[in-house]
């Protein structure tokens, strides 16, 4: 597994949805955790994405 930097989960955590990030200040545990797990799973999504990246390769838009 890579180290993703700091900066980029600070980008991915920004373009999480707004409901999974006011969702962590929610007092309902369940909530919360649906949450945490929504913007987890982004994280992971970003890091999977980009680790399949070959630097050769033009990326399309």
């Amino acid at each position: 597994m890579e180290r993703i930097e700091a900066r980029r989960i600070s980008d991915i955590l920004v373009e999480a949805p707004l409901w999974a990030r006011l969702g962590l200040a929610i007092r309902d545990a369940r909530l919360r955790t649906r949450a945490a797990d929504c913007i987890a799973a982004r994280i992971v999504e970003r890091r999977d994405a980009e680790e399949g990246d070959d630097p050769d390769q033009f990326r399309l838009l």
